[in-house]
């Protein structure tokens, strides 16, 4: 008896549908960060600025 791909669940691909990550910041300008990756220069500044990123929460 012989096995194939399909029958192990090889060649059939489900769909994954994929949603933009919601934002999680939004700054005094209106711009919108969602926390993942790098911060955007104007977070990063409001830091520096002595800003906490709670405050930025929505």
């Amino acid at each position: 008896m012989r096995i194939d791909g399909s029958q192990c669940g090889f060649g059939q691909k489900d769909e994954v549908v994929r949603r933009p990550a919601k934002a999680k910041y939004i700054s005094p300008e209106g711009k919108t960060w969602t926390g993942r990756g790098k911060p955007p220069r104007v977070f990063k500044a409001l830091v520096e600025a002595g800003h906490k990123m709670e405050e930025f929460l929505i």
